[in-house]
């Protein structure tokens, strides 16, 4: 709500309300612990939309050490920190192109994405699982 309150500002030429909206925005991402299982909550869905607009509104680099901090805190985190950073892309039937559902893709990692402390993390809780040559 943040963002597109900013938006509106901005497109309406009051930049000072936008970067009220921006400098909330940061402060409310900044105060979440994403090594709290419960900060994933309802997050699962829309964690990539939510850290694309962090690592615009602060940096990539800012995001991609928030959520390594969270995994070298609480590896457990793992399977829902990359769960949450999917992309998601809609499926349709060949004949008609009617909508048959969405799917989560894993076509390309965004800068953000912590991927030496996935791996990390996934070493830990999974050591079992070996990686794809």
């Amino acid at each position: 709500m943040l963002e597109g309150t900013g938006r509106v500002a901005e497109e309406r030429g009051r930049p000072a309300p936008a970067e009220h909206a921006r400098a909330a925005f940061v402060a409310l991402w900044d105060a979440v612990d994403w090594s709290e299982p419960s900060a994933w909550n309802g997050n699962e869905n829309y964690g990539a939309a939510l850290f694309w607009t962090a690592s615009h509104r602060t940096s990539p680099e800012h995001v991609r050490e928030h959520l390594a901090r969270a995994l070298a805190s609480r590896p457990d985190v793992v399977l829902r920190l990359v769960t949450g950073c999917a992309g998601w892309e809609e499926t349709r039937d060949s004949q008609d192109w009617g909508l048959r559902g969405f799917r989560r893709t894993y076509s390309e990692l965004p800068p953000w994405f912590p991927a030496e402390a996935v791996a990390a993390a996934a070493a830990v809780t999974a050591p079992h699982v070996a990686p794809r040559a």
